[in-house]
């Protein structure tokens, strides 16, 4: 059973509760693939393209654009 967000959850902490609660599914969905023949690395990846097709068909915008991009700490000339 999938646990929804808290009302007060926000910003980083909603985000990262949110991968807390995938995780397990997420390494179970990757362990079945590594046993059925798949590398790792093939299965992280294909999981990112989809995730990347979803975000995208679901906002039409480019899945970097919510990338946090902290450029804050650079310093420009």
């Amino acid at each position: 059973m999938l646990h929804g967000p808290q009302p007060h959850w926000s910003g980083e902490y909603r985000r990262r509760q949110c991968s807390q609660l995938l995780a397990p599914a997420v390494l179970l969905l990757v362990e079945r693939a590594h046993l059925a023949g798949w590398t790792v690395e093939e299965v992280l990846i294909a999981i990112g393209d989809i995730a990347d097709g979803q975000l995208f068909d679901t906002t039409d915008t480019s899945p970097a654009t919510f990338i946090d991009n902290d450029d804050s700490h650079i310093h420009r000339q």
